[in-house]
């Protein structure tokens, strides 16, 4: 569960929806909320959250200088585990290119974002239909660092069955880097990229609730956020004769900058912000984006594909059923 939840009350004109998001999370969970402002007055503010949620602790800090990073040092100073800002993105919005205020918090936040928007805001608590919720995942190992926090928001959201989790990659169909290595095997890069999301969906199986399904999906394309916005438009299909429902809240697994500046130009998360009204909740990782998935029984890649070291593949490979002549090759 979170338990140290940062709300900064400027992000949206009206902090009521911040207030029922951060309140739906923290409770039960002994959590404590901190309410932030460059202008609002303290006692205003805490009168009206302790009338909508007396039982949850809360204390009002005071922001000083631009939002952003003072957003961002609020979070360092409070230990938080969540932050909980609105955003004012959207269809119809001009951006031109700029680097936005919530861009710039939410790459270069410490914790996982829960972004509420004027016209998407979480589902209430008593909803009676089923939830579905998609998870965008980028094509780095970091990727999988979303999942624990997106456990603990499933857990805060008191997820039943029939609601479910839709885990998204897009996969472009190949790649030119080549890493050199002895004793390699090569998988083409959609058939790696269905083994580490197969992997991903059964650690998140591992920490929500049994009842609660978890189903993937694998999109090869070369445009990853023309693709993305594609699926995030579709909407959950539970079967082909069934109307398509709209997400209730997606998850996003981004990279953000290494250095203090969210580099200029239009991102995926920008593009994404900019032509959806989804409640979103972004884990950013501290790092380059890299392709690929770098991690120890990866080795690089190919122009052919992905280069794996060889007794990883063949664990992979029994694993997925594959036949012998689907590896592109051996090496030395």
């Amino acid at each position: 569960m979170f338990t140290r939840i940062v709300v900064p009350l400027e992000t949206l004109s009206d902090p009521l929806p911040l207030f029922e998001a951060a309140g739906r999370l923290a409770f039960g969970a002994d959590a404590r909320v901190f309410l932030c402002s460059t202008t609002a007055q303290e006692g205003r503010v805490l009168r009206h959250w302790q009338t909508l949620y007396p039982e949850i602790r809360a204390e009002f800090h005071r922001l000083a200088g631009h939002l952003a990073p003072a957003i961002l040092e609020e979070l360092r100073r409070d230990h938080a585990d969540l932050l909980v800002m609105g955003s004012s993105c959207g269809p119809g919005h001009q951006h031109f290119g700029r680097v936005s205020m919530t861009e710039h918090v939410v790459l270069g936040s410490c914790v996982p974002t829960l972004l509420i928007r004027h016209q998407g805001t979480l589902p209430a608590p008593a909803t009676p239909r089923p939830l579905h919720l998609l998870a965008l995942l980028d094509n780095t190992m970091k990727s999988a660092e979303i999942l624990d926090p997106l456990s603990h928001l499933v857990s805060a959201l008191a997820l039943t069955a029939p609601s479910d989790i839709h885990l998204l990659k897009v996969v472009r169909p190949a790649d030119t880097t080549t890493y050199p290595s002895p004793r390699m095997a090569m998988l083409p890069h959609p058939v790696l990229g269905r083994l580490v999301l197969e992997s991903q969906a059964d650690q998140l199986r591992g920490l929500i609730e049994s009842s609660i399904p978890v189903t993937i999906e694998i999109v090869i394309a070369q445009d990853v956020t023309a693709a993305l916005l594609a699926r995030l438009g579709e909407g959950h299909r539970s079967s082909s004769d069934e109307p398509a429902q709209p997400w209730d809240l997606v998850a996003m697994s981004v990279v953000g900058p290494l250095g203090d500046e969210p580099a200029p130009g239009e991102s995926v998360i920008q593009r994404i912000l900019h032509a959806t009204y989804f409640p979103y909740f972004v884990k950013c990782s501290r790092s380059q984006h890299e392709w690929p998935y770098r991690s120890p029984v990866v080795a690089g890649t190919t122009e052919h594909g992905i280069v794996i070291d060889t007794p990883a593949l063949v664990h992979a490979i029994e694993a997925m059923g594959l036949e012998p002549e689907e590896i592109v090759g051996v090496g030395d």
